[in-house]
């Protein structure tokens, strides 16, 4: 996540390179020949998703519309593919590409602290933006085509695009578009941090390699003597030039430790994560001194330990068996707990949504589907031994907590789920009846795409939610905006903003739910839970990837015309209201 000004402090000490085709063309004349174009590129998958996503940010150019203005998920995994095929064509072999699968619980503070500031984010947009947004006009930017130039220099971002929130599904988007293409086979989700699986391949590979990344994090690994880093922000390549040379700077974290007399560059990250404040200087000279609080000094070297596969330390996910981030780390924390039992809480933190952050979060309509995958979670990994219903030694209940960590009013709080193991079967089977909604919607729309139907079912459900806990649901014109794409008074306000938050939690619950119904790995489950596991499936098999199913109204609006024609349009809308606020609900 980061060593403050780490990779700013040794700049200087990079060298600027050719890299691929032409590769004894160096910037600095007095740079000696290097076989770059035998490179081998190992990337950080997360660092991948965000750079290209702020790279297709700084070519819009529309910025009063932020969040129209976005780059779509459909866009993002284009721009992911578009930047990979770049690199081959480059003449650079790109052997793998890392995600995180786990984080461990020491990284709890600084997650909840980027939480915290996305939180921070979201109340100043909000603030700013009081009264919504215009709808954009039809000369916004082009999508994304493949065509752009992802490696020239980037536009600034203006000071609106900066401000606002993220899109929430980045990884998510990305993931999906790698296991549809070429890249699948080199994609990994790591039990762990992708970071320390980068340092582990650069550092054990036959010739010269780096990681691709934007995290200085990679500058304190041990890359072995040749080992290097390129961060995505130096790429370059100059359209001008004939051969179209793809520039960067490369950071070799040995020979820069030699050049500062240090035998690596730990204790140096270490001076500067105690007190970002202190400067370059100052840091390096007490890296050369004795360490202070050696216990400390000691958990910071253990962050930037490489992965113990001697250890047991379940094998890296490829990306034929993908679960998104939170999943997998679901799934690692309770076969961790099943295998040997600690006092380590599972936790999941739920992505951030682009809500209304001055009402209840908009994961609370979801709530009732992810309990429905946590219970189909817990009880794979518990098999039948703990599904009988005997007596529990020493009287205790047989538990499993889940905490999910999101926004609760203005904070970011974890609320804890618990799972009574010998009444598990019950409980999925009381669950399974909130997809009772999913079976009657899909047929009764079965001219219409899945992403429309599951569309329509997320609002149904978010309807529900509404009247089981006495509040007054969305209005059939607001509902309306969210499925078409058409805000009424050329606004798109914060009642539409946040019901398609409201709409995108339950969407993503339905692809945790997916995934937890798709994934064996690590499973022991019982004849009967295997059964309802079934069922699941058989209801969410044909739920769209991120990109079909998080869209963008602009997109909304396009795929809505050719849906509908001008003689049914009314009569489909009349339909789906119909539906949504039938009196049998």
């Amino acid at each position: 996540m980061g060593i403050p000004h780490l990779s700013t402090y040794l700049q200087p000490y990079s060298t600027t390179v050719v890299l691929g085709r032409n590769d004894n063309h160096h910037t600095d004349s007095t740079a000696p020949d290097n076989p770059i174009s035998r490179l081998d590129v190992v990337i950080d998958g997360p660092g991948l998703a965000y750079y290209i996503y702020h790279r297709l940010l700084s070519s819009k150019t529309h910025a009063n519309y932020p969040l129209d203005t976005r780059p779509s998920y459909d866009e993002l995994g284009q721009g992911v593919l578009a930047f990979l095929d770049r690199l081959q064509a480059q003449g650079l072999q790109v052997s793998s590409i890392y995600f995180d699968g786990y984080l461990p619980l020491r990284k709890r503070d600084i997650r909840i602290q980027r939480l915290e500031s996305d939180l921070k984010t979201l109340v100043t947009f909000q603030k700013r933006h009081p009264n919504g947004f215009p709808v954009s006009v039809p000369t916004h930017d082009p999508l994304f085509d493949g065509s752009s130039n992802l490696f020239s220099p980037r536009f600034p971002l203006s000071s609106s695009l900066r401000r606002a929130p993220t899109s929430p599904f980045l990884v998510s988007a990305v993931l999906d578009a790698l296991a549809r293409s070429k890249y699948a086979s080199i994609t990994a989700m790591v039990p762990g941090e992708a970071d320390a699986y980068c340092a582990k391949m650069i550092r054990e590979a036959k010739r010269e390699a780096v990681v691709l990344t934007g995290d200085s994090d990679l500058l304190v690994y041990d890359l072995g003597p040749n080992g290097g880093i390129i961060f995505f922000n130096t790429l370059e390549i100059d359209e001008a030039d004939p051969i179209s040379r793809l520039k960067a700077s490369v950071h070799h974290p040995a020979e820069i430790a030699k050049r500062l007399n240090l035998p690596d560059l730990k204790r140096l990250a270490y001076e500067i994560r105690l007190d970002p404040a202190i400067g370059f200087a100052e840091a390096k000279k007490r890296a050369s001194l004795s360490v202070k609080d050696v216990m400390s000094w000691q958990r910071f070297v253990e962050e930037y330990s490489d992965p113990d596969a001697s250890a047991g330390e379940p094998r890296p996910l490829k990306i034929g068996q993908f679960l998104d981030p939170r999943v997998s780390e679901l799934v690692l924390q309770l076969n961790a707990a099943e295998n040997t039992p600690n006092d380590e809480e599972i936790s999941i933190y739920l992505p951030f949504l682009i809500e209304d952050p001055a009402r209840a979060s908009a994961w609370s309509v979801s709530s009732r589907i992810r309990h429905l995958a946590y219970l189909l979670l817990v009880s794979s990994f518990h098999g039948s031994r703990h599904l009988l219903p005997t007596a529990l030694s020493k009287g205790e209940e047989d538990t499993t907590t889940i905490n999910e960590v999101s926004r609760r009013g203005n904070r970011i709080l974890s609320s804890s789920l618990s799972f009574n193991l010998c009444t598990m079967h019950s409980q999925i089977q009381q669950s399974l009846q909130h997809l009772s909604r999913l079976r009657a919607t899909k047929p009764h729309f079965a001219t219409l795409p899945p992403w429309l139907r599951y569309r329509i079912f997320a609002l149904e459900e978010i309807h529900v939610w509404y009247l089981d806990t006495d509040k007054t649901p969305p209005s059939p014109a607001l509902i309306l905006e969210v499925l078409t794409g058409k805000c009424r008074n050329g606004v798109l306000s914060w009642d539409t903003i946040h019901l398609t938050a409201q709409m995108e939690a339950l969407l993503y619950a339905l692809r945790i739910l997916k995934q937890v119904a798709f994934s064996t790995e690590y499973m022991d489950r019982d004849v009967l839970v295997e059964g309802k596991v079934r069922e699941v499936a058989a209801h969410v098999h044909d739920l769209p990837d991120i990109s079909a199913l998080m869209l963008g109204r602009r997109k909304i609006q396009e795929l809505w015309a050719t849906i509908v024609t001008d003689d049914d349009d009314v009569g489909l809308e009349e339909r789906i209201v119909q539906w949504i606020f039938r009196d049998d609900l």
